[in-house]
């Protein structure tokens, strides 16, 4: 074969491998571009149902309260009083599936044992307005910190509960407020960048991509309150690694359960409920 001969294959091969090249990066990019545009899909996924009150009737004098956020928003929550008088009140932020009613069997306990709960739903779910996102959860946690305050309970008076992607929310009030009685963070992360890295590994730059980060791990050092931090050992949504090195991070005093067995929602089917409330004894 002549030397003619060979230049003449090698074009085809290469303007073959650069289409092929060209087509690689162009599906590429626009899942990226995809992602971008549309990662609140993939991060919220609310039930937007509002939930009957009555499936909470059972749990204790519950009403359902409404309060103001700083953007404007009517949103509604469930507060569950005390029957004891001077029994602190755990502020409940739930995760990023269903809505507040989806957490009823978690509180059960807690209010047998004299503890108020105020279930704080976000916007978005249970049939409140607006859309989800960081910037707006965190002011519909401050409508439902004001609402606590106004009807006379003091920080002091108040334990938070952040339960996966509440766990930012709980943090960031938590360093708002920094004379809360404790925080309790279940399958949290250190910052919602960790799971998606694991999710999507083919975008390493995935964490600059992200409108909603919830850098818990750069708030944490500033919370002062008693913490308790629940980890699923078999986390097959976060990972258990992302929680671990927000507790080490976290200052003293703090208080570590590994639950080795559960999943990322199967804590409590593990006891995660009694090692709660031997924590809150401890307060």
């Amino acid at each position: 074969m002549s030397l003619h001969s060979k230049r003449d294959l090698k074009r085809p091969l290469a303007r073959s491998l650069a289409f092929v090249i060209f087509t690689v990066l162009v599906v590429y990019f626009s899942l990226v571009a995809v992602l971008y545009v549309k990662q609140r899909d993939f991060i919220y996924f609310p039930d937007k149902t509002v939930p009957n009150k009555a499936l909470v009737n059972s749990e204790g004098a519950s009403r359902d309260i409404e309060v103001q956020t700083e953007d404007g928003l009517r949103l509604h929550g469930w507060f569950i009083e005390s029957a004891r008088t001077g029994m602190p009140v755990i502020v409940f932020f739930h995760g990023n599936t269903g809505n507040m009613s989806n957490r009823l069997h978690k509180i059960s306990d807690y209010l047998d044992a004299g503890y108020g709960v105020l279930m704080a739903e976000y916007r978005g779910y249970g049939g409140n307005p607006g859309l989800p996102g960081e910037t707006g959860l965190y002011h519909d946690a401050a409508a439902y910190f004001k609402w606590l305050n106004e009807a006379g309970y003091a920080d002091r008076d108040l334990i938070l509960y952040g339960e996966s992607l509440g766990s930012g929310v709980a943090v960031e009030m938590a360093m708002r407020h920094d004379d809360v009685k404790a925080l309790i963070l279940e399958t949290p992360y250190a910052r919602l960048s960790d799971p998606a890295r694991k999710t999507y590994f083919f975008i390493p730059f995935i964490h600059n991509l992200m409108h909603d980060r919830y850098e818990s791990i750069e708030k944490i050092h500033s919370v002062k309150a008693p913490k308790l931090f629940i980890i699923a050992g078999r986390d097959e949504v976060l990972g258990s690694q992302t929680g671990l090195n927000l507790y080490k991070a976290a200052p003293e005093p703090k208080t570590l359960k590994i639950f080795e067995q559960a999943l990322h929602n199967t804590a409590y089917q593990h006891g995660a409920g009694s090692h709660v409330l031997l924590f809150l004894s401890t307060l």
